[in-house]
């Protein structure tokens, strides 16, 4: 469930950039930053909890490290990026952007829908494998 809800707010985040250039009246343009604003500000945390979950204790930090580190060089190379497309396009940046959360989205779909569900108690709490197995067989 957690890694449909990922795709959805990532679905958001795309929807938002791809809805800028038509914010020509003030209502579009709320609605546009609005989209943007909730899947922006859930796609971070929740890919950092998927990174988390999927990688062996050990390599976490490193792991971590590495997709924070590509973030900030996203966040260096984008606007110059986008500078460029924008003297192209007035849209350009954002369609583009919108394109490249699609295209995230869709290389990590099928990575996601052949996932098992992440094993939790009734209280919500993450459980280890081997918890979940016992529970499993209980069942």
């Amino acid at each position: 469930e957690i890694y449909m809800r990922s795709m959805i707010l990532g679905s958001l985040l795309a929807l938002g950039l791809a809805l800028l250039p038509f914010g020509m009246t003030l209502g579009i343009l709320l609605l546009a930053l609005g989209l943007l604003s909730i899947g922006d500000g859930a796609v971070t945390p929740t890919n950092n909890a998927l990174l988390s979950l999927a990688t062996p204790a050990e390599a976490q930090g490193e792991i971590l490290g590495l997709s924070q580190g590509m973030a900030g060089l996203g966040r260096m190379v984008g606007p110059m990026l986008a500078g460029w497309l924008f003297g192209v396009g007035i849209g350009l940046p954002f369609f583009v952007g919108a394109g490249l959360v699609l295209l995230a989205l869709l290389v990590a779909l099928p990575r996601i829908e052949n996932r098992s569900p992440i094993p939790v108690d009734e209280t919500g709490t993450l459980q280890s494998e081997q918890e979940a197995a016992t529970v499993a067989s209980l069942t």
